[in-house]
């Protein structure tokens, strides 16, 4: 595949001014070979220019953030014309080391969706919301027939638009509110890092969401990338940061 194309779905702004999806893209231009197109589906900031292919959608849904998520993925497909697999971004993912999108999917786990049960008892605990939300999935899935293995969960695979399409539809139908155990492949979940032991590439297996600015900067060194909570920006350093090492507008700023 000679590029890979990205879908970001974002919100309806954020508490820094979307700043996230300001310094998203710089770091996906700065540090990512291999970029095709970019759709961004969502409340569209002013500052984002027309490199960028724009699907204006808001927020609508009763169900709350996993269906204007699941409704804000359709509509990318959809309207942005993706016709071949993608991956997902959220605004708040970033790079800080190079990698080439060309040479992902560098992983698949070739698993199926557990059941609650089997969760429980290889576990030996209760599960938890997320984990009742992964077991709800396959459980639908299998109901219509559809494969629960290497499926659209939780970053075990590249985005293929005609099957999305049919479990958005699956799941629109039944109004299933735990089917939020379906999340695409994020942008960053099979990027290669440099194990710092002897230097060779290794997968990210171990959650790189930061909760406050030395978060944030410790996974930048360590692994090359990161996404970020409300929390990691309240101080203000992080976006000085951002301000300080990506000056420069990406080609998708106006």
């Amino acid at each position: 595949m000679d590029t890979v194309d990205i879908l970001y779905v974002i919100g309806t702004g954020s508490m820094n001014k979307n700043a996230e999806i300001k310094y998203s893209l710089r770091t996906l231009e700065a540090h990512c070979k291999g970029v095709g197109r970019v759709v961004i589906s969502g409340d569209i900031p002013n500052f984002i220019g027309r490199k960028a292919t724009l699907v204006p959608c808001h927020d609508t849904s009763v169900y709350g953030k996993h269906w204007n998520m699941l409704h804000k993925i359709k509509e990318g497909i959809v309207k942005g014309k993706l016709d071949r697999p993608f991956l997902f971004s959220c605004d708040d993912h970033f790079f800080t080391a190079d990698t080439d999108l060309r040479k992902w999917p560098q992983r698949l786990r070739a698993e199926h969706i557990y059941t609650q049960e089997e969760w429980e008892r290889e576990n030996g605990r209760p599960c938890g919301k997320y984990q009742r939300s992964i077991a709800a999935t396959g459980k639908v899935l299998r109901a219509a027939g559809l494969p629960d293995i290497n499926t659209v969960w939780h970053g075990n695979m590249w985005i293929d638009p005609s099957y999305l399409g049919d479990v958005l539809e699956l799941a629109e139908r039944n109004k299933h509110t735990s089917i939020y155990g379906l999340e695409p492949m994020m942008l960053f979940e099979a990027f290669m890092h440099r194990d710092g032991k002897d230097g060779t590439l290794v997968p990210i297996e171990k959650d790189v969401k930061a909760s406050s600015f030395d978060d944030a900067m410790r996974y930048a060194d360590e692994q090359g990338c990161f996404s970020t909570s409300d929390k990691a920006w309240v101080d203000g350093r992080l976006e000085k940061w951002f301000k300080h090492v990506f000056p420069n507008k990406s080609k998708y700023e106006i």
